[in-house]
């Protein structure tokens, strides 16, 4: 028995395929699937200084990153609603022939959030302004959803293990990962939504990516969910955990869900780059590990990466400020480490040096139940039965086994300690059936 070394290569073309794969996907179901609306809104009524409702007044709304804009009327009830708008902040107005033209700055819109701001209009010329600069903290009083928004400047900032965002979701409350600790990577998806929702057991809450379903179904029922493309922190706008999503557009869980937005880009040019490593050489022992004469394991982690974002630009051919964005993102990931520590399955089982000569012998020794048949010799038998022959000495013929499998097994490290005999291991079938 011996701890081996796992190690994954992922490049960033390995997360495009998968991304690609996913989308296809998507768009071949488009017509059995219902996006969560990610995108926010913006409502109100807007009423003169009696407090009667004003129809007719346009209301105007403009990114501060990208300075595109949407507009409408209020209708005769004097409400309005702007739909669809990418998450970020945003300037108000509200003007009409009569009355001072009404600014509100800084109106913060997140992910999939209705923003209720009612306006104030007062009699005068539309070339006077009211500008709000003070107002009681918005909100949401549209939905009756209840979770948490990870805003830019907490994924910017806080630390996260490999770069994985979706550990930011532990700030929610009732959200409470239940994986091992070492199953935190973002490039194994079977654990990344191991979290557990207001009681609801691991790997039942969905995510979703700029609306649409960014999960698969793993197991022998297809219950359990996985992230189906975890992005670089880099490119994510923002996160909401909704541990009671009683919204409608939502569904396919049975806890809550983590809807997450990529950047789009802006007017001006923004970019990230980095670099990580761990190394043994720069990492001390741990105190038991000395005591006990125990090197450091060998291991090597390093990660890389880098994102983009602005206008798209091309020199005398077109010029994409105030219309066309783009958003760039890239992620490496080379990772070397002992399995066992990363899996936490212990001491792990590998053949030794007699086994991987096709030599069983020593395994008759425990009884008569590991005794190696000869698949070639297969022969009917009555009643619909077939016989097989044992193979002499539980030993394989050197003649019979593949050089392809002698190439890969020499791969594998020669064990280290003396095995145990597993006695029930029905327990771990069933989980990976």
């Amino acid at each position: 028995m011996t701890q081996t070394g796992l190690e994954v290569n992922y490049y960033i073309m390995v997360r495009f395929i998968r991304l690609t794969v996913f989308a296809m996907t998507l768009l071949a179901s488009a017509g059995t699937l219902l996006a969560q609306e990610v995108r926010g809104t913006i409502l109100g009524r807007v009423t003169d200084s009696s407090g009667a409702v004003v129809p007719g007044i346009t209301v105007r709304v403009v990114n501060a990153a990208s300075n595109v804009s949407f507009s409408t009327r209020s209708n005769a009830e004097g409400n309005y609603e702007i739909p669809y708008l990418v998450p970020g902040t945003y300037k108000l107005s509200a003007a009409a022939s009569g009355f001072k033209t009404v600014v509100r700055d800084s109106i913060d819109v997140r992910i999939s959030e209705r923003v209720s701001i009612n306006v104030a209009m007062e009699v005068g010329q539309v070339t006077e302004q009211i500008t709000v600069t003070t107002e009681v903290p918005l909100l949401e009083t549209a939905t009756a959803s209840m979770g948490q928004v990870i805003d830019q400047r907490r994924i910017s900032d806080l630390p996260m293990a490999h770069g994985n965002p979706y550990l930011l979701m532990a700030l929610s409350g009732g959200v409470v990962f239940t994986q091992a600790p070492g199953l935190d990577q973002p490039y194994a998806p079977t654990h990344i939504v191991g979290y557990s929702m207001d009681g609801v057991r691991t790997n039942r809450s969905e995510i979703t990516m700029d609306g649409s379903t960014n999960v698969g179904v793993i197991g022998r029922y297809g219950a359990d969910l996985m992230a189906g493309y975890t992005p670089p922190a880099d490119v994510v706008r923002e996160m909401k955990v909704e541990t009671s999503p009683f919204d409608a557009s939502v569904g396919h869980t049975q806890g809550g869900v983590t809807a997450v937005t990529l950047k789009t880009g802006g007017n001006k040019l923004h970019g990230t780059a980095y670099y990580w490593l761990l190394d043994p050489t720069l990492t001390a022992n741990t105190f038991f590990a000395n005591k006990a004469g125990q090197p450091i394991a060998d291991y090597n982690y390093k990660r890389w990466g880098g994102s983009a974002t602005g206008p798209v630009y091309l020199p005398k051919i077109y010029n994409g400020r105030d219309r066309t964005f783009f958003t760039y993102g890239f992620e490496g990931i080379h990772d070397s480490r002992p399995y066992g520590a990363t899996y936490g399955e212990g001491t792990l089982t590998v053949p030794t040096v007699a086994e991987k000569r096709g030599d069983f012998s020593a395994l008759l020794a425990l009884g008569s139940q590991y005794q190696i048949y000869d698949p070639a010799s297969r022969i009917a038998a009555p009643n619909g039965r077939t016989m097989v022959q044992p193979l002499a000495g539980n030993i394989i013929p050197a003649n019979r086994i593949s050089p392809i499998a002698t190439k890969i097994i020499s791969y594998w490290p020669d064990p280290t300690n003396p095995g145990t005999r597993c006695v029930n291991r029905k327990w771990r079938e069933m989980e990976y059936l």
